[in-house]
């Protein structure tokens, strides 16, 4: 909660006033935004063999969000936005950044950044009905990781009458980085001790993401500001597979079994939207 507060004391400030001394010229306008919204993800599910797919226990937070956007029109047709969720967690771990370059009034330029957090179920992938399961050092039933897009687009600014807005037209590439994990198994009714390890390199797969933002302006307390209501709305599309490493360790560490393992790739889909106010300075 506290980081969300300081994004919107630092974001509401508004940054052509305070530094107009020394950069006059270089900020034409500021918006700001708060808002409400959900996103959610579907991870095709297929049947696994004896073997784990990662892929079936890889999850991103379907939930309600508040969030803070920050979108500053810059001398020179360039533009700059950045964004973050307040999740149910009071976490603000979603990052959103966007450069927009307009050399023309009806078409830009984007490059994207985003980092959103996955998850892999731990319990569900070590557990195995013949084994008593014991992850070490492990103080939750997840293990988190960052999931980050690097974008490139085009951007299609419209207007009339007393709306406004931009449909991005994005892709690029979706990383996932390396990961580790490890448990410790006994097998029931037997004396069988094994260490069991999932070496997990990083990852990389296409992306594609369209994006919409849709502004109505309800009143302009100024010639220069104006307050109304904004829409904010993303659908997200991948494909792409988990390959690890699994040793295993049965009694010794002399006593050692390698795996590589992979699947077929599955897709990704995700939709984020979102509903707020937005002031123009």
């Amino acid at each position: 909660m506290k980081r969300l507060l300081i994004a919107l004391i630092l974001t509401c400030i508004p940054a052509h006033y305070v530094f107009s001394y020394t950069l006059t010229g270089w900020f034409e306008e500021s918006k700001i935004s708060v808002f409400g919204g959900v996103a959610t993800h579907h991870i095709e599910k297929r049947n696994s063999s004896e073997d784990v797919n990662l892929m079936n226990y890889l999850s991103y937070r379907n939930e309600f969000y508040l969030g803070v956007d920050a979108h500053v029109y810059l001398h020179e047709q360039w533009q700059f936005n950045i964004k973050t969720y307040l999740n149910s967690s009071l976490r603000t771990d979603d990052v959103f950044a966007k450069l927009i370059y307009m050399p023309h009034e009806k078409i830009g330029v984007t490059l994207g950044y985003a980092s959103i957090p996955v998850q892999y179920g731990l319990y569900e992938i070590h557990e195995q009905p013949q084994y008593y399961t014991t992850i070490p050092n492990s103080d939750d039933i997840y293990d988190f990781a960052k999931n980050e897009l690097f974008l490139a687009g085009l951007a299609f600014p419209f207007e009339g009458g007393k709306f406004s807005g931009t449909i991005y037209l994005q892709g690029g590439v979706s990383y996932l980085p390396n990961d580790f994990s490890f448990s410790w198994q006994k097998k029931y009714d037997s004396n069988e001790r094994r260490l069991v390890e999932y070496d997990i390199p990083e990852s990389y797969a296409f992306i594609i993401q369209p994006e919409v933002e849709i502004r109505w302006e309800i009143a302009k307390p100024t010639t220069d500001t104006s307050i109304g209501l904004q829409f904010q709305g993303k659908w997200t599309y991948s494909k792409r597979n988990i390959d690890y490493t699994r040793n295993i360790y049965t009694w010794t560490i002399d006593n050692k079994q390698t795996e590589i393992i992979s699947h077929p790739k599955q897709s990704i889909e995700g939709v984020d939207w979102n509903v707020g106010l937005f002031y123009i300075f």
